[in-house]
């Protein structure tokens, strides 16, 4: 075990969890023997940093997997610094969210929040969502950004 006293935050929370430059099925089995725990000696799995290792680090290992002896990028994790998810009515949910291929709802930007903090532009429109239980309007007019916290 090792104290990290300084950390830029790409090399400290890099998925090469055995240091051999690549990101394979070594660094996958470590993972998984961290999965859904909360131990303190499995901090270094916690690739999102919300204190729990889940399917949101395994989303974030497979985004930085490279395969035995292939060198991974190492800016693989920088989205989880910062993201920006984009919603259009004329978009999709099943799209990436991305300016090109936007969300159609914001349920579905919010679902497809992984970094922290985010940014969720919406284009203008009327946004009528629910989830069956309780239910909400938004009316946005033209050229109005909205920053919604991740939570």
């Amino acid at each position: 075990m090792f104290v990290v006293l300084f950390c830029v935050i790409t090399l400290c929370s890099a998925p090469d969890f055995d240091n051999d430059n690549d990101v394979d099925q070594s660094d996958f089995g470590q993972l998984q023997s961290c999965l859904n725990s909360i131990d303190p000696e499995c901090s270094y799995a916690d690739l999102n940093d919300d204190n729990l290792i889940n399917n949101q680090d395994i989303d974030l290992f497979i985004k930085c997997s490279s395969g035995s002896n292939v060198p991974y990028d190492i800016n693989c994790l920088e989205k989880k610094m910062s993201q920006t998810l984009y919603v259009s009515k004329s978009g999709d949910d099943g799209n990436i969210g991305s300016s090109t291929l936007p969300k159609l709802t914001v349920q579905g930007a919010i679902d497809a929040i992984t970094g922290n903090p985010v940014t969720i532009n919406i284009t203008s429109g009327i946004y009528e969502e629910g989830n069956g239980i309780a239910s909400w309007s938004l009316v946005l007019p033209t050229g109005l950004s909205n920053e919604l916290p991740k939570g």
